[in-house]
């Protein structure tokens, strides 16, 4: 997500770069005690770097300190960055950030957690891009990856013999050994407190 950033910024400008004209971008990581935040940095600095373009990346020491993550905000406008990027600490506390941003004409991109739209709307703000997962679409895809093994893993449970006293406690016993293998799958708690296996 972080380098994908940087190639918006690098889009902008297609002569080589140089130190005179060089690119400098803030970057406002929510935290680095989070391995996904320190690649995120990484693949940034990479980005960059093959870029040809300055990254500032600054972080919070807490995940949730918004008001630090604020302030950082204000130091990297002052710097005069050419593009501001920000994994947000709060959807709506950064509003006055991206407000300052906007009235300087710095592009904002907001990566991975979203701002309050109609709040920011409200406000008179406005973000350049957003660059992030699909949360829903993502859920969507594993569900189908999961029935889709669960079906797979069913239809082997299904042919598996086990010896039981009667058909329905033959069909009980396949049923929790089923669960057993998807753990998620939960059963009603008479089926399972009369099989064993």
């Amino acid at each position: 997500m972080a380098a994908l950033c940087i190639v918006l910024v690098s889009a902008c400008t297609r002569r080589k770069p140089d130190e005179s004209n060089r690119k400098v971008v803030g970057f406002a990581i929510n935290t680095l005690n989070n391995p996904f935040f320190v690649d995120m940095k990484l693949g940034a600095e990479t980005a960059a770097s093959e870029a040809g373009i300055e990254v500032l990346i600054q972080a919070t020491e807490r995940e949730m300190d918004v008001e630090k993550q604020v302030h950082i905000l204000e130091n990297l406008i002052q710097r005069n960055v050419h593009v501001l990027c920000v994994t947000p600490n709060g959807s709506k506390e950064i509003i006055p950030a991206i407000l300052k941003a906007n009235a300087r004409n710095i592009p904002f991109i907001v990566v991975d957690s979203r701002v309050d739209q109609r709040a920011l709307k409200d406000a008179g703000g406005w973000i350049a891009s957003f660059v992030g997962s699909d949360n829903d679409e993502g859920g969507q895809l594993a569900a189908i990856r999961d029935s889709e093994a669960f079906a797979r893993q069913s239809q082997r449970c299904r042919h598996s013999r086990l010896s039981a006293p009667s058909w329905q406690v033959s069909i009980e016993a396949r049923a929790i050994r089923c669960s057993r293998t998807f753990s998620w799958l939960i059963l009603p708690s008479e089926l399972s407190s009369r099989a064993t296996i």
